[in-house]
């Protein structure tokens, strides 16, 4: 791999430096939120359904993807609570996906 990695850089003319200058920058945000026992499997058939229209991926969790990025919303096996991951192109990208889904499981534990 290094020494692919060696013939590209040489064929191309670029530093190891200038090469990871032209690789974009990915934020990753994590929020845990508190989710009572009885209401954890509720929020989370509520939330696959409002992101039915969005790719998603139902492993271990969410992953609901978004033009500048996604977001994984994890229930913890061991506690009353979700774990929200979301990552995107900058950090505001990273603190709105994360901010939303903690907002919507807010929402979505009140609600009966």
């Amino acid at each position: 791999a290094l020494i692919c990695l060696l013939d590209l850089l040489a064929a191309q003319d670029l530093t190891l430096g200038a090469l990871l200058k032209e690789i974009p920058s990915i934020k990753v945000r994590a929020r845990e939120i508190p989710c009572p026992w009885s209401h954890k499997g509720r929020v989370m058939r509520r939330l696959i359904q409002e992101t039915a229209r969005n790719r998603t991926e139902l492993i271990d969790g969410l992953k609901v993807y978004h033009p500048q990025g996604w977001s994984l919303i994890l229930p913890d096996p061991d506690k009353p609570s979700y774990h929200v991951y979301s990552e995107g192109f900058s950090e505001e990208i990273s603190a709105a996906l994360t901010d939303f889904y903690i907002h919507r499981i807010n929402l979505l534990k009140q609600d009966p």
